[in-house]
């Protein structure tokens, strides 16, 4: 069962007597149409398990009708299912506590977990550092609870920060958002790309649906954003989205709220169409403090390192249209979730090093997270790797990779470096656009599911214990079967 599932029965099972739709919706915080939508899985449970029933009365309400051994069962099946290991339930807590109104004790948090009170002591320490990132305070104040400060941008970021850690560990979304609700944002926020002619990255995509339906959730619990006075023009599109929006979720979008959307379309990743990358760069409307900022930080790095950055025109137009958005959101205090930040500083420290140093001393008043940095360091680590592309070459290789244009760009240059006969023939953040007619072998840094083509799945740097397995691959081409770095 999802927490959700799981919590509608452990409210039902300590109940007396019947209960209503309505009470359970309030005590886990959703709509009764949510609540309702659980019925069938939460049925199809208790049947396979012999649990006894989940008796529904429009009359009498809502109630648990079993024997005592059926009680028992579903006692010892909700304390398994309500234990899980300690980083699931770390960040479960986190997200409780920012998520209540009301200030919880250890008690009650020991009693949700089945855990002792030392041992939630011992969670709350962990989370405080994990919170104290975002900018936000925990507080064990007695005979009161466990309070939670900060400003509500950074509880949202935080929010984010921990379903993106949820999405990465499970691939699942309805332990947070109705899968009704996300695909219904998703096709509003497509057609906003089809109309104005962008492509949004997977992940910038993914980060504004996620911002949306967190924003809704919060506006309906009384979160709302703050900010102080601001221009209230938008663009039509943005206007389009507000009214779409409201409709969707019957939910007004007050000013804040709706600048603060704004600044995440603002600050989102637009993917440049390869084929035709300069055109496409020359439409877009990029602002001259970027174009300015752009051209410092290459001749910086460049002075730094010795290395020829500075007439890199493919670099000129990737770092440009990254930091478009970069320098919104640290100028708004935005976090960019980025997973591959480990791997960047210790597979190129030198480098992300000269960066981050040359971005404190082009503006001191800017604090930039090592997640961006991560994502420039990746730009210009392209922009050394770059290879010859005028070779023929007998294998095509597509590449699929979510996490983005400069990481795509930068394991085509590590195949490339590997192996000269091959060619990359496209990049895709999504394996539902592969063109498999064109191709010969897809490399992908996540597992492909009935794909008409060989598949090898590698990690975004292309390990040194990957090399002999691409290698082979690459001989293999008409072998039918997928090869894996690790268990898809």
């Amino acid at each position: 069962m999802t927490s959700r599932q799981v919590a509608i029965v452990l409210y039902l099972f300590v109940q007396n007597g019947p209960v209503s739709i309505q009470a359970i919706a309030e005590t886990i915080n959703c709509s009764d149409k949510t609540v309702r939508n659980e019925w069938s899985a939460i049925d199809e449970y208790f049947q396979s398990h012999q649990l006894g029933r989940v008796v529904r009365k429009q009359s009498k309400g809502v109630y648990l009708d079993q024997t005592d051994e059926e009680a028992d069962r579903l006692r010892e099946l909700l304390s398994s299912e309500r234990a899980p290991k300690q980083t699931n339930r770390h960040d479960e807590l986190a997200r409780m506590l920012v998520s209540t109104r009301d200030s919880l004790t250890v008690t009650q948090l020991a009693d949700h977990f089945y855990v002792s009170r030392s041992v939630i002591r011992e969670d709350l320490t962990g989370v405080a550092v994990q919170m104290q990132k975002f900018g936000i305070g925990l507080e064990r104040k007695p005979n009161v609870g466990i309070v939670i400060t900060g400003e509500e941008k950074d509880h949202r970021s935080f929010l984010a920060e921990l379903f993106h850690r949820s999405f990465q560990a499970s691939g699942q979304i309805r332990d947070w958002f109705s899968p009704f609700d996300w695909a219904a944002v998703e096709r509003v926020i497509r057609s906003i790309e089809k109309e104005r002619n962008w492509t949004l990255t997977y992940r910038a995509r993914t980060s504004i649906i996620v911002h949306i339906l967190l924003s809704e959730k919060r506006m309906k619990q009384k979160f709302f954003i703050m900010m102080g006075k601001h221009d209230n023009c938008y663009p039509d599109y943005m206007n389009d989205l507000i009214h779409q929006l409201e409709s969707l979720f019957n939910i007004r979008w007050k000013s804040a709220e709706k600048r603060y959307l704004f600044y995440h379309f603002q600050s989102a990743r637009i993917e440049l169409n390869e084929s035709s990358s300069e055109h496409s760069f020359l439409t877009l409307t990029l602002s001259d403090s970027t174009l300015r900022f752009t051209n410092q930080l290459m001749d910086d790095v460049t002075e730094r390192t010795g290395y020829p950055f500075r007439n890199d025109q493919n670099l000129f137009r990737s770092l440009a249209l990254h930091l478009e958005g970069s320098l919104i959101r640290i100028q708004q205090n935005f976090r960019m979730h980025n997973p591959l930040v480990f791997d960047v500083r210790k597979q190129y420290p030198y480098l992300f090093e000269m960066i981050l140093q040359s971005l404190e001393r082009l503006d001191l008043s800017l604090n930039w997270h090592h997640d961006e940095v991560a994502y420039l360091t990746i730009h210009f680590q392209v922009a050394l790797e770059h290879l010859d592309d005028r070779v023929e070459d007998p294998v095509r290789i597509t590449i699929v990779c979510p996490e983005g244009r400069g990481m795509s760009k930068l394991l085509e240059a590590k195949i490339k470096q590997l192996n000269h006969s091959v060619t990359i023939v496209s990049t895709y953040s999504e394996p539902e656009h592969i063109r498999y007619a064109e191709v010969d072998l897809i490399v992908s840094t996540v597992p492909i599911n009935s794909a008409e083509k060989p598949v090898i799945v590698v990690s975004p740097f292309l390990k040194a214990h990957e090399h002999d397995m691409l290698t082979q691959a690459i001989v293999n081409t008409q072998k039918p079967k997928c090869l894996h770095s690790k268990r898809c």
